[in-house]
């Protein structure tokens, strides 16, 4: 049977995230505006990150990161944020039926930058095995997803379901075992991988 996985970032406790300018919207909130747009209208900014016991620090000083171009770069806004190594596997696996395209977006470190993309989803996936899916008693809140191999089988990249147009632009996406595997042999960074349920 075939085996699917989500995707996140490496929860790091001091690690690279790019932000968006002071009071930028969410992914959510810029899905209507990014219609028809193939490049996004700010630049991101990688700041250094720091999880402490109570409190999160950010700072420009990128001196003692090991890696600050990670092919999944975290951001503050909620994009799948990947990399020119990590956008080339997962467009070499696309069976042409997931339909999306790319945002070219600017990131900025230390006085350069490069280009990253963000994943977009053109329509919304019919993925979920409706039986077998977990929801929050009396809601259609789902609890635990189980997606249907007769349907995602179409697939090599899919969107969690979501409510509203979240679906669009977002960081829960699940890819197929051989897109995995290809990410691992080309040792690309930034990218922990989660078990989802797939009947």
């Amino acid at each position: 049977m075939s085996k699917y996985f989500s995707i996140s970032w490496v929860d790091n406790p001091v690690g690279p995230v790019a932000f968006g300018p002071e009071n930028s919207k969410l992914n959510f909130e810029l899905t209507e505006e990014l219609v028809g747009c193939n490049k996004l209208p700010f630049d991101l900014i990688i700041k250094k990150v720091s999880q402490l016991k109570d409190s999160v620090e950010e700072s420009d000083d990128l001196s003692d990161l090991n890696t600050i171009w990670e092919d999944y770069l975290p951001n503050n806004i909620g994009f799948a944020l990947m990399s020119d190594r990590l956008k080339a596997i997962v467009d070499l696996h696309l069976t042409g039926q997931e339909d999306i395209d790319w945002i070219n977006c600017k990131v900025w470190a230390n006085a350069t930058f490069k280009i990253y993309y963000i994943l977009r989803f053109n329509r919304k996936l019919d993925v979920l095995d409706i039986e077998n899916t977990k929801y929050i008693p009396n809601s259609n809140r789902i609890l635990k997803p189980c997606y249907s191999l007769l349907k995602v089988n179409f697939y090599n990249v899919f969107h969690e379901e979501l409510s509203d147009n979240l679906w669009q632009i977002n960081i829960f996406i699940i890819i197929s075992e051989k897109l995995k595997k290809d990410i691992q042999k080309g040792k690309l960074t930034g990218i922990e991988f989660g078990k989802v349920t797939v009947i």
